[in-house]
């Protein structure tokens, strides 16, 4: 996959993120409060990040003088893709909470977020989709989902797709949100 830069929402001109996760500073002047020069030149370049107590890539953004702390997967996410809606969270796909790609962030529900946090600490294999996890004993995968504190199994499937998609179904036809 090709790489590509985009201007951070927000921070146009000073910072660009990659569909990688990659975070760079532009070439750019900034005022200088002191005696000398009005202006001073800072030149662009690859922005360290750090892990946060969850494990996730962080990154400081400078603006104005004041500076905010960002996750990497929400610079990516955001600017790449939307802005989330309220109720939703950016999710790695893989469970990595370094693999910042594009490819591997994707919108959940606070809900679905959460049953797929749950499925993490279980033995069966995980699957990239919330609620679809695979049974070693049938061989099969298998959707589930929470009803009124019950945990309800949808169906076994020969692939997480198909497992998903009726997850999917039975929450509309149950209408779940």
């Amino acid at each position: 996959m090709e790489e590509i830069f985009k201007d951070v929402l927000n921070y146009e001109g000073i910072y660009k993120i990659s569909n990688k996760g990659n975070l760079i500073s532009l070439d750019r002047f900034v005022f200088n409060g002191g005696n000398g020069p009005k202006n001073r030149k800072i030149k662009g370049q690859k922005i360290k990040t750090a892990k946060d107590s969850y494990g996730y890539e962080t990154c400081v953004l400078s603006k104005y003088g004041k500076s905010k702390t960002y996750r990497i997967h929400s610079l990516v996410y955001n600017t790449f893709k939307k802005p989330l809606t309220k109720g939703f969270v950016i999710d790695h796909i893989d469970n990595n909470p370094i693999n910042n790609k594009l490819e591997n962030l994707q919108s959940l529900s606070h809900r679905q977020n959460i049953s797929k946090g749950m499925m993490k600490n279980r033995k069966d294999k995980l699957s990239k989709y919330p609620n679809v996890s695979f049974r070693k004993d049938r061989k099969k995968w298998f959707s589930r989902i929470q009803v009124n504190n019950k945990m309800k199994i949808i169906g076994h499937f020969d692939n997480e797709l198909d497992a998903y998609n009726a997850f999917l179904k039975y929450k509309k036809e149950n209408n779940i949100i």
